[in-house]
């Protein structure tokens, strides 16, 4: 049986277009099926995992990749210089071993 409740899940494509409503229908588990499209477009395989947020009235639904992006962004933006973090350890650690 299918629940009354409907939510339109927006296409993915870089086209200049409007992206595409599609309609989909949860189940009685609250389930939801993601498009075809969307899950090719978004090279998602069965078992993949996602990140669901909500958003006010919202809901996200985001690929383990595309959050490994954002913080890779994140990290870039509080590393201007691009230090490496693993050579400043080390640095650090040869340092103190000196002082001992």
């Amino acid at each position: 049986m299918i629940w009354e409740y409907e939510y339109f899940a927006m296409s993915v494509t870089s086209s200049t277009k409007r992206p595409k409503p599609e309609r989909v229908r949860l189940d009685q588990a609250g389930r939801i099926v993601l498009p075809a499209r969307f899950r090719k477009s978004l090279r998602l395989a069965p078992g993949d995992a996602v990140t669901v947020t909500l958003d006010k009235d919202t809901l996200r639904i985001s690929t383990a990749k595309s959050a490994l992006d954002k913080a890779q962004h994140i990290m870039r933006q509080r590393n201007p210089a691009r230090r490496s973090a693993v050579a400043a350890l080390i640095a650090e650690r040869r340092t103190e071993a000196a002082r001992e």
